[in-house]
């Protein structure tokens, strides 16, 4: 009977953990394809990115979130101001909208798989940045739906690899080389949040015309923090020292190199009950903020609040997120990623329940700094269940299927529900 392997699947105090001895009648099934039997949990072999200490890796990667959320910082918010200044009605912009949903719930799961195939990610980022940039330079000639459709699915299929990708080099290194994951990610929601600040100001000067030029500038920001990654921050190879290095295997033997990936390794994800129960609930609070994301500017402009503090309520809402961050190290010590699931789980019924009840704006200051639960919370622990719990050499594929998930279909049909609601019962 080989040594006996331990998946911890929740970690935290009192979390759950799943023992075997590798390749005995209790080993799942799933483990033994994806590789995680035998692998010692995390299985990070001894992988360091040479020359770099943990703090130097951890503002490169900084830098990558920072290019990564300012690009959509600056589409998310005025993709559909741009498209009704190119003459599209409301109804072709929904249908448009709808149409980019389906491309990152089908996009993000594929080109993250292709992304972890190729062994080092950072080839993916940099086909993303190249992509940002073409469309931009093109998309001030687009006229017409399909012609503004190529662009929208375009960027909506490369920022669906784009996130994954750089979420999980981010979360992994931060396991490898030991320094806190929120703190790296806490700069890409800055980052969000001033690219909403200024190029909101810019398309107010400028005019929504203005948009490619953003998004070009964005790709270059991406570019360029890519290009600030060691070769070794973009491998995950838990059976490497080094990249094309063996590691010793049980008894002394030389572990051989692993197998190619192929989709029967992808498939294999979904065939494991511990990720499908993830998905089931990470993906059912992250989609309950659809309505929110979409339609809460509209309830409270229609119960007369200004446009001024909708604005300040949404700031609210990532400065709350940001609050998280800071602590959520030690809350992660302390609570497990199950234990910050179920945090945001709890979180975003309280808020929404809250909400639905028309709350002065007193109380819709405490509901938006609830954000940093709902989302923050949930965030956190799900980007380290990830870290544990998936294979290493899938780990851009299971933040892709999570993310394509959670952030495509999931909400594309919340908010197709949430906009009969509103047409029907109003604010």
């Amino acid at each position: 009977m080989g040594r006996a392997s331990v998946l911890r699947a929740y970690g935290g105090r009192g979390g759950v953990e799943y023992s075997a001895p590798r390749g005995g009648p209790g080993s799942p099934p799933w483990l033994e394809d994806t590789g995680l039997v035998g692998m010692g949990g995390l299985g990070l072999g001894g992988m360091r990115a040479e020359g770099l200490t943990g703090g130097a890796m951890a503002r490169r990667l900084s830098v990558l979130q920072i290019g990564a959320c300012a690009i959509l910082g600056a589409y998310l918010p005025f993709f559909p101001v741009w498209l009704a200044h190119k003459g599209l009605s409301p109804s072709s912009i929904g249908a448009l909208l709808a149409l980019t949903f389906i491309a990152r719930t089908l996009a993000g799961p594929a080109l993250s798989f292709l992304a972890d195939e190729r062994g080092d990610r950072r080839p993916m980022l940099v086909m993303a940045a190249f992509a940002f940039m073409a469309v931009g330079a093109v998309m001030g000639a687009a006229e017409g739906f399909l012609a503004l459709a190529f662009v929208g699915l375009s960027m909506a299929a490369f920022l669906a690899v784009t996130l994954p990708v750089t979420e999980s080099l981010s979360v992994w290194n931060a396991v490898l080389h030991k320094f806190d994951y929120a703190r790296v990610r806490i700069w890409g929601s800055l980052a969000f949040i001033a690219t909403n600040i200024a190029a909101g100001a810019w398309v107010a000067r400028e005019g929504p015309q203005v948009l490619p030029l953003a998004i070009v500038a964005g790709g270059a920001l991406l570019l360029l923090a890519v290009r600030l990654l060691p070769e070794a921050a973009g491998r995950i190879r838990p059976q490497a020292a080094h990249p094309g290095e063996a590691v010793e295997g049980e008894g002394g033997s030389v572990a051989p190199p692993p197998p190619r990936l192929s989709w029967r390794d992808a498939r294999a994800l979904l065939r494991a009950p511990v990720y499908l129960l993830f998905l089931a609930g990470a993906c059912a609070i992250q989609a309950s903020h659809a309505i929110y994301y979409n339609f809460s500017a509209l309830g409270w402009s229609g119960r007369g609040i200004s446009e001024g503090v909708i604005g300040l309520l949404w700031g609210l809402g990532v400065a709350g997120e940001v609050v998280l961050f800071l602590f959520a190290g030690r809350l992660v010590e302390r609570l497990g990623p199950a234990g910050l699931l179920v945090l945001g789980g709890l979180g975003a019924v309280i808020r929404w329940t809250v909400m639905a009840s028309a709350p002065p704006v007193p109380l819709l200051v405490l509901c938006q700094l609830a954000h940093g639960l709902s989302f923050g919370a949930a965030h956190i622990g799900a980007m380290h269940f990830l870290a544990r719990a998936a294979p290493a050499r899938l780990a851009a594929t299971a933040q892709g299927l999570y993310s394509s998930l959670a952030m495509g279909l999931l909400v594309g049909v919340m908010t197709l529900i949430g906009g009969g609601l509103f047409e029907s019962v109003g604010p």
